[in-house]
């Protein structure tokens, strides 16, 4: 009987150790597993940024262009989880692109397809989307901003990306309190629904409280007052200025109106396209 309850201790032991063993390497495993996604996040970031900006042999891009890059870029790789950094990388390209000529050679800007090295806008946007936590930046402009970048990269190559887009900041109340966010997605909706869904979007915007209010109405006066001039149908648009009056000029494919009204503190930028 001793002989016994020996063995049946004995199993128990080994039974509980097992236990502990399995328990201990899931853990194990689990603790990997989150640790190794943001390096994953921050090779992928670095890599891309590394093949974006890296010029071909005999490239005769302005040395001036090439450090400005460079600098912003670098920016992004020190601060990868900062809208700001990341916005004034992308659009200061975006801005690039929107005058430069089509060409296929290597290192260059590619206007038709918005890309360097292989590497597109489209791609960085969405790169950028996926790096910079939602948590904390719901009510960043400058967050918010990336997102309609995104979107009006998706306009070319999908609607449907772009109208995802739209729904995506909708039903996260992303950007809800910037006139900028309902111009935006009014100008889509002009362009895909009709003058009544535009409408419709920027009477909900000055529900909302969204400021500039100003921004909002005046491009809802031009809608009714049938005074609207949708901007051209492309990913590389007008520089436009709708928010504070000592912030650089922003991009946006629901400049065009509002430019025209918001002179002096309100507005400015360049012309279409």
């Amino acid at each position: 009987r001793d002989l016994h309850l020996s063995i049946r201790r004995l199993r128990q032991m080994c039974i509980r150790d097992r236990s502990r063993t399995a328990r201990a390497e899931t853990t194990t495993t689990a603790t990997t597993t989150v640790v190794a996604r943001p390096t994953s996040r921050r090779s992928s970031v670095e890599s891309l940024l590394e093949e974006y900006c890296a010029s071909a042999p005999g490239s005769t891009s302005p040395v001036r262009l090439r450090r400005e890059r460079n600098a912003y870029a670098d920016e992004v790789r020190a601060n990868q989880q900062s809208p700001e950094a990341w916005l004034s990388f992308l659009e200061n390209e975006e801005a690039t692109y929107a005058d430069a000529a089509a060409t296929v050679e290597v290192g260059k800007p590619s206007a038709s397809a918005g890309s360097r090295n292989g590497v597109s806008l489209h791609r960085l946007y969405e790169l950028a989307t996926k790096t910079i936590p939602r948590r904390g930046n719901v009510n960043d402009e400058n967050y918010v901003r990336i997102f309609l970048g995104l979107a009006r990269q998706q306009m070319v190559s999908n609607i449907d990306d772009a109208r995802d887009t739209f729904k995506f900041l909708k039903s996260c109340s992303i950007g809800h309190k910037h006139a900028i966010y309902w111009c935006e997605w009014a100008a889509f909706g002009y362009t895909f629904k009709g003058e009544a869904k535009a409408v419709k979007i920027l009477k909900r915007g000055l529900e909302y409280g969204a400021e500039p209010a100003s921004a909002i109405q005046c491009m809802l006066d031009d809608m009714q007052g049938k005074r609207y001039e949708p901007a051209p149908q492309t990913q590389h648009l007008s520089l436009i200025h709708i928010s504070e009056p000592t912030r650089p000029e922003r991009i946006s494919f629901s400049g065009l109106c509002v430019k025209k009204k918001m002179g002096g503190g309100g507005g400015g930028g360049g012309g279409g396209g």
